[in-house]
């Protein structure tokens, strides 16, 4: 069985302030903007996540 915490690297340049970007990923109502392909949505009311050491994502 596989003990190792999951980890997520993204790795990507952007035209952007870092702080906006950082923004854009843990700011629940950034993420809705623009999470998923072009056509679907992600629901505001169903993000739930604390980006936090030792934090969570539902």
């Amino acid at each position: 069985m596989n003990t190792e915490t999951p980890q997520l690297v993204i790795s990507r340049v952007f035209d952007a302030p870092r702080e906006l970007v950082y923004r854009a990923f843990t700011d629940p109502d950034h993420l809705a903007a623009w999470w998923g392909p072009t056509g679907n949505s992600l629901p505001r009311d169903e993000i739930e996540f604390d980006v936090r050491p030792g934090g969570y994502q539902r």
